[in-house]
């Protein structure tokens, strides 16, 4: 999830918002879904259209309060926040069963 704000030069920029029941481990991942997201077509250029917006990950900002994703991988949760759920809390959840995250070293070498 994001806010928006406009910047001086007038371009738009979300702030990405961290959420209080996400895992941290699932932070890079993230950002690179992020660059994935901005494209350029086979001659290096950006495609017409709206520019992609840039989005904003502040270190040490507010964590947001909002409503879990059901269904996700018990370790995308923040482990803190998931062992403080109620049981019934965890039934409606519906976590499935945990997932190995895949090496980045490649993807940052």
């Amino acid at each position: 999830m994001s806010e928006d704000e406009t910047g001086n030069e007038g371009t738009w920029k979300y702030v990405i918002r961290a959420m209080d029941w996400r895992s941290e481990k699932l932070i890079p991942y993230l950002n690179i879904v992020d660059i994935g997201k901005r494209p350029k077509n086979v001659f290096g250029k950006m495609p017409s259209g709206n520019a992609p917006r840039t989005r904003i990950r502040r270190a040490g900002g507010k964590v947001w309060e909002g409503q879990a994703v059901p269904g996700m991988p018990q370790n995308f949760y923040d482990e803190t926040w998931f062992a403080g759920l109620t049981e019934a809390d965890r039934v409606a959840l519906k976590a499935v069963n945990p997932v190995a995250f895949p090496s980045l070293e490649s993807y940052y070498s």
